[in-house]
């Protein structure tokens, strides 16, 4: 196994950059999809609840900074915060994507372009 590893990292060496980049836009997304319910939840507990006529309920979000300056009973301005947090994230999670995508296709192509020199005649 020490040999395999030996004789085949030089080939993959170059691909380690890109294979990190892409580790890491895809934790960042992770991290995204994990955070994305504490919005929804103060969405629903603040937001659709209290419309409907029920007492808003106390919620634990970590995203609760974003509405303490804002009165209990403006719906709107409360809901304006959280939407646009919402649609933040679903932009951030799209680029990371796409940059994750980017970059391996941008190495591809890289690749292709270095083994055209390398075979023409």
């Amino acid at each position: 196994m020490k040999e395999f590893l030996k004789n085949t990292f030089p080939y993959f060496r170059k691909y380690m950059p890109v294979q990190a980049l892409a580790t890491a836009f895809g934790l960042m997304r992770m991290v995204i999809l994990l955070v994305t319910p504490q919005v929804v939840s103060l969405l629903v507990d603040r937001v659709i609840n209290p419309a409907l006529g029920t007492a808003p309920q106390d919620n634990s979000s970590i995203f609760l900074f974003l509405i303490d300056g804002i009165p209990a009973d403006d719906y709107w301005r409360i809901f304006a915060v959280l939407a646009v947090t919402l649609v933040a994230f679903a932009a951030l999670f799209l680029r990371l994507l796409l940059s994750e995508m980017e970059s391996g296709v941008l190495f591809w192509l890289e690749e292709r372009k270095a083994d055209a020199h390398r075979c023409a005649p």
